[in-house]
C-alpha cells in the first residue's frame, strides 16, 4: 500500500514539474530579440563611443542585441 502511493505522489510531482517548465517555456517574456531601427541606432552609437574612445579597435563586430524588458537595459553580443 505504501508503495502504491509512493508512485503516485512521484507521479504526481513530475506532472506537476512538466507543467511548470511548460508554463515558464511559453510565458517567457523576460527577454526579446529585437532588430528594429531602435536597435541599430543603439548599435551606431556604441560603436561611435568605442572608436572615439579606444585607439586599438579595429572592427567591431554584433552578434546579437537584446533588451531584458523586466529592467529596462539592452544587451549587445
Amino acid at each position: 500500500m505504501k508503495k502504491i502511493i509512493g508512485l503516485f505522489i512521484g507521479i504526481g510531482i513530475l506532472i506537476v514539474i512538466g507543467i511548470g517548465g511548460i508554463v515558464y517555456m511559453d510565458n517567457n517574456e523576460g527577454v526579446h530579440m529585437k532588430s528594429d531601427p531602435n536597435s541599430l541606432l543603439k548599435q551606431e552609437q556604441l560603436a561611435l563611443y568605442i572608436a572615439r574612445n579606444y585607439e586599438s579597435v579595429k572592427e567591431i563586430k554584433f552578434e546579437n542585441t537584446y533588451e531584458v524588458k523586466k529592467t529596462g537595459t539592452w544587451h549587445v553580443l
